[in-house]
């Protein structure tokens, strides 16, 4: 079962990572290897399975075997599909279930565990018109930016029936290869529709921006040294 909205009802493991950051709905594959978190993840399998990915701020080596600052919010996942790697590693899928706000760390653990209080983002389960057709928009813009690297547009089988409105904006999201900095700031907004209004600006100022290539590139000298 997934976890109830209760603010103060859970002590998570903390998983942070750079580079990376987790939606609900959707599905991260992680490689664990360092033998802090190999505990964290066989703690967690004899469990609930759950564990907290938070997005390690920049400038975290200097501090990564310590206790670097994390971003206060960040998305629990449900550990599946767990295999054992030879050298005490785990290959693992990770399937968001629901976004945090860590209140406070707790514990002397070899890994880093905190209080956290859920979050339920407005509109997650918006219906009808206006959330189909902000769908259907991000899987336009989508398809429009697949095409013009080259790729078959795919959009609609990155969306799996019968989840709701957050988990397809969601979906969409973890599908147009942001950076990480930038699918943090998505996760952290508290309303799906206005998740869906900066992935949609984000999409459409990359295609301005390749439309604007486009034009110039007739005019750019055949020798990039030339003046």
């Amino acid at each position: 079962m997934d976890p109830e909205p209760d603010p103060f009802d859970e002590v998570l493991p903390l998983f942070p990572l750079p580079e990376v950051v987790l939606l609900p709905h959707t599905v991260l594959p992680l490689h664990v290897f360092e033998p802090r978190y190999v505990e964290m993840v066989e703690d967690a399998a004899r469990g609930r399975g759950l564990l907290g990915l938070v997005f390690l701020e920049p400038g975290f080596e200097a501090d990564y075997f310590e206790t670097p600052p994390v971003r206060r919010i960040g998305c629990a996942g449900r550990i599946t599909d767990l295999e054992a790697r030879p050298g005490d590693r785990y290959d693992l899928k990770l399937e968001g279930v629901r976004k945090f706000e860590i209140l406070e760390e707790v514990g002397e653990s070899p890994y880093r565990r905190a209080r956290v209080r859920w979050l339920v983002d407005r509109n997650e389960n918006a219906r009808g018109e206006k959330a189909d057709l902000a769908v259907e928009r991000l899987a336009a813009l989508l398809d429009d930016s697949a095409r013009a690297r080259g790729d078959w547009p795919v959009s609609a089988e990155l969306i799996p029936a019968g989840i709701p409105f957050a988990g397809k904006v969601n979906a969409l999201c973890a599908a147009a290869r942001l950076d990480a900095d930038a699918l943090q700031g998505l996760l952290e907004l508290r309303d799906v529709y206005a998740r869906a209004r900066r992935l949609a600006r984000i999409l459409e100022e990359r295609r301005s921006a390749r439309e604007r290539a486009a034009r110039y590139r007739p005019h750019l000298p055949e020798d990039p040294a030339a003046n």
